[in-house]
């Protein structure tokens, strides 16, 4: 695939991005409606001449009252014809709705405390949950944190099918982990996700729930097509919204989508807000002139008014947000410049005032430059910003908690249970998926866990050509069936608890020592050569009458030895039968031959070939 193709593939993928919008403003359309207002509304002729006196005008006093009265009327009309616009279409209506705080007798939601006691009780009184929608995001804001000081840290998700809670859940879980302020607040696009917050502890608002906004249908002139739960008109459109309202808000406000993955505190990586040399960091995008996935931004007037240039071409053209933004940059004079040093990357726009940072990809790094072999991360570089661009979600789950990325979600970390393993192998390629696919229906049968070997060495052969590569266990097994969208769990009967290969590892950080030894001492070693079918494994591992709630190791060897028939054995015996099929087709994946994670990453190989 071409570097092209790749690109427009690449705009077109389902990433996550839980994302963010911006609010509305007509002043231009305001600006042309006045002129017009002022040139005829007052035009009116002078005379010194006594008027005509008629039946129902005896005087200069009646006539001046009668063309009152005419002014009125049109007034009155022109009210009733305005209040229907801001009623039915968004723009004007957003607008009233998030200004009527600042009017005389608008709501001016509740006075802060003084004293850093009544402060302290008025924040642990405050829910964190807010399901009113008329709430603005300002009023929101302003009852939860303080703008002299406070970094919001705002994303957007849903919560159905699939979820994307659980991204920003670790997200915060992270945050903590690093010592950042409690700041995290979750923009939500449905129900669902508003409750998952509420029972989690999250920080979330419902003014951008879809179905509690009314959306203007797309522009004829729209790209969009179908892009699943990601993506698509209604996203974009709150997205631009969220993030015009974000900057009017006067917070400075870090927006990050739900497939970034820190591994230390980024804002020691990033322009201070005591520096105003800035308005916005982003981070870079080879294929794109800026990423989407991770904003930093001043609330001045320039970030403002770049956003509301970005919602109202939007609303014109409907672009895809990345696009979009590096789009108006160039149109709104961006010029690059490298800073006094030299050795920074800015873009200046002259037009607004903009000026935009942007963050090295050493340290903020989005994976598809190198998936799609555009850039390569020097040797030694260890970004403290990933973002996993470009990357299905199945892999999206599982490659963080490989990388170390992953907090302890749900306890995921601190609950011992029994282990199914493997050891790592060098066999033929076929050999190889058999035995993937032999681990995945034994853990399935027995409800263990499955910690997926280091690694393992495959064997083969192309044009009388003989090939071999050792690679990771998930460069050449796909994890999708363990860790599907949430659509497809809910019709499987079987069930797949996925443990990386240092699971281990990055559970020293969250579980007692005592107790995590205890875990891993509990150890059984199983060889292969010893068993003649898979009913006969079956049948020894049950006879080991391991608990589901304590925790012990099966350690599964010497599948790739002589003596082994297990790469024989058909997985459909009566000893597996209720497993679903899926685990006995688990695919291999194409591309394994490439030193990089290739784009966009796991598309499956035939079951012919693996």
């Amino acid at each position: 695939m071409g570097a092209a193709e790749a690109e427009e593939e690449y705009a077109l993928l389902p990433t996550h991005k839980t994302a963010a919008s911006a609010a509305a403003s007509t002043s231009d359309f305001d600006a042309a409606e006045g002129d017009d207002d002022a040139e005829q509304g007052h035009a009116y002729p002078h005379t010194d001449e006594t008027p005509h006196k008629g039946p129902r005008m005896n005087s200069v006093f009646e006539q001046g009252a009668t063309r009152k009265l005419v002014l009125l009327g049109g007034t009155a009309f022109f009210l009733l014809c305005l209040l229907v616009v801001v009623a039915t279409h968004p723009v004007p209506r957003d607008m009233v709705r998030e200004g009527w705080h600042r009017l005389p007798f608008g709501d001016k939601g509740p006075p802060r405390p003084y004293g850093a006691k009544e402060e302290q009780q008025w924040h642990d009184a405050t829910p964190r949950v807010e399901r009113n929608a008329s709430v603005s995001l300002q009023d929101y804001l302003a009852t939860r944190f303080d703008p002299e000081s406070d970094v919001v840290m705002w994303t957007m998700a849903t919560g159905a099918s699939p979820s994307y809670v659980p991204n920003a859940r670790n997200w915060d879980f992270k945050r903590a982990e690093l010592g950042m302020p409690d700041s995290v607040v979750i923009l939500c696009l449905d129900e669902e996700c508003l409750d998952e917050c509420e029972r989690t502890g999250l920080r979330a608002h419902a003014a951008y729930v879809k179905s509690m906004n009314k959306i203007p249908p797309p522009s004829q002139r729209s790209r969009f097509g179908k892009r699943g739960a990601e993506r698509g008109h209604q996203l974009a459109y709150l997205k631009f919204k969220a993030m015009l309202e974000m900057a009017q808000s006067g917070y400075y406000s870090l927006f990050f989508e739900g497939d970034t993955f820190l591994s230390e505190d980024p804002f020691k990586y990033m322009l201070r807000r005591e520096d105003d040399t800035w308005d916005v960091q982003f981070t870079e995008d080879i294929g794109y002139l800026l990423n989407f996935g991770w904003i930093y931004a001043r609330p001045s007037q320039p970030t403002i008014d770049f956003y509301q240039h970005a919602f109202d071409q939007y609303i014109a053209h409907n672009q895809w947000d990345q696009e979009l933004l590096s789009n108006m940059v160039r149109t709104l004079g961006g010029r690059e410049w490298s800073g006094e040093s030299g050795k920074e990357h800015w873009w200046l726009c002259d037009q607004i005032g903009l000026r935009l940072y942007m963050l090295p990809l050493t340290d903020f790094f989005a994976h598809h430059v190198t998936s799609l072999e555009w850039y390569y991360l020097p040797e030694g570089a260890n970004p403290i910003m990933n973002h996993l661009t470009a990357v299905l979600y199945p892999n999206r789950q599982f490659y963080p908690k490989e990388r170390g990325w992953a907090a302890n979600i749900d306890a995921f970390y601190t609950s011992p249970r029994p282990v199914l393993t493997g050891h790592p192998i060098d066999t033929e390629i076929h050999a190889a998926a058999h035995y993937a696919r032999l681990l995945h229906v034994l853990a399935v049968r027995m409800g263990w866990a499955l910690q997926v070997p280091s690694h393992m060495t495959v064997h083969g052969a192309d044009g009388g050509n003989q090939w071999a590569y050792t690679r990771n266990w998930t460069r050449l097994v796909s994890v999708e069936a363990a860790v599907p969208f949430l659509f497809h769990l809910l019709s499987q009967t079987n069930h797949l608890d996925l443990l990386e290969n240092n699971f281990f590892k990055h559970a020293e950080r969250y579980l007692p020592a005592s107790i995590l030894k205890d875990w891993t001492k509990q150890r059984t070693t199983v060889d292969l050569t010893e068993f003649s079918s898979l009913d006969d494994l079956v049948a020894h591992l049950e006879a080991l009458n391991i608990s589901d709630t304590k925790g012990h190791i099966v350690d599964l060897a010497n599948y790739d030895k002589s003596g082994s028939s297990a790469a024989k054995w058909p997985l459909d015996s009566p000893a597996a039968q209720n497993v679903s099929q899926v685990w006995r087709e688990v695919p291999f994946c194409e591309g394994f031959h490439k030193d990089h994670l290739p784009f966009p990453w796991c598309a499956h190989l035939p079951l012919s070939f693996a």
